[in-house]
């Protein structure tokens, strides 16, 4: 018979000191309507879609508790990779946020965290923001369902493929 294993407050700071990634949904605003996304109507107990934003101060209350949490429990011979990731609906609709959030991380002084950056992206406004993607060497992970045809269930407000601008956008 297996021992269930009890979760105490031992285990989960350590879980909290050694995580290796904070995920910040920075919007729920989507500038595409894919037939398949959970979100659509397609299904019975689908969500609307409400086009909030996360405020500056919630990221920066996470960004804080987890410095602090590491600065208080930091040992100098370990430097642990930590990445900061962006999600949404469409984080790319959200660059203040984003650009914000990578400013204070940036500014705060912490050591032992060698920190980089992801992006989940549709890819339809890559072409507005690749400088600063490039500068900050964030890393994007594109969602494209493949060819034309594949990428035909994920289109804009109007209906139309999204195929197109995603692969110039990726060039």
């Amino acid at each position: 018979m297996k021992e269930i294993a009890l979760i105490d407050e031992k285990h989960i700071k350590n879980n909290l000191v050694n995580l290796r990634q904070i995920v910040f949904e920075v919007t729920e605003t989507c500038n595409l309507n894919c037939r398949y996304c959970g979100l659509s109507d397609l299904y019975q107990t689908f969500e609307v879609r409400q086009n909030r934003n996360m405020p500056f101060k919630t990221a920066q209350l996470v960004i804080d508790h987890f410095f602090n949490l590491w600065r208080e429990n930091q040992t100098s011979d370990t430097m642990r990779r930590l990445a900061i990731s962006f999600y949404g609906g469409e984080p790319l609709i959200n660059m203040p946020l984003i650009k914000k959030i990578i400013d204070y991380v940036e500014q705060s002084g912490i050591t032992g965290r060698n920190i980089f950056y992801n992006m989940t992206t549709n890819g339809m406004l890559l072409d507005k923001h690749m400088d600063y993607l490039a500068e900050k060497k964030i890393k994007l992970l594109i969602s494209l369902d493949g060819d034309e045809t594949s990428q035909s269930y994920r289109v804009d407000h109007y209906g139309k493929n999204s195929f197109h601008q995603v692969i110039h956008n990726v060039k």
